[in-house]
């Protein structure tokens, strides 16, 4: 959560922030948007692997330095290719297929509506499960569509 605190804003550390993963350039929309549809192929061959997908935008209006701003989570909402494990609407990714080899990707869509309307964002694909650095789900072919 970011507040102003004498015209200077501040950032409460969340664990969200502190994940690493790989983070796509922040990109500059020319005219306002109010959701992001997030694809991405992904193989996910262990069930103790995880993949977390979180945006930062920057709304209209907003001048908090983009550092200081907290990545949000993004919803899954679709997974093409396989069946899901758990209910769709998962932040997490034990909704996602489990393949049955490195070479099967699995289409998954991801969803991010915030309140208001923004006019910069970024995605970043967070990494995560048992421990097992060998043992992560692989993505490639990330999309991202900004819709009003």
């Amino acid at each position: 959560r970011t507040e102003p605190i004498a015209g200077a804003y501040y950032s409460i550390k969340t664990k969200r922030n502190e994940l690493r993963g790989y983070v796509a350039k922040k990109a500059k929309l020319t005219n306002p948007a109010n959701n992001l549809r997030i694809f991405l192929a992904t193989n996910r061959e262990n069930e103790d692997a995880n993949l977390e997908v979180y945006t930062k935008a920057r709304r209209i209006g907003d001048d908090c330095p983009w550092d200081s701003k907290n990545w949000e989570p993004a919803t899954l909402k679709s997974v093409i290719g396989g069946d899901q494990i758990l209910d769709s609407g998962s932040t997490y990714s034990p909704s996602l297929t489990i393949n049955a080899s490195r070479e099967t990707f699995t289409d998954a869509e991801y969803n991010f509506s915030p309140s208001n309307e923004f006019t910069e964002y970024a995605v970043k694909i967070a990494f995560t499960g048992s421990g097992d650095s060998a043992a992560i789900v692989r993505c490639k072919d990330l999309r991202v569509i900004a819709t009003s």
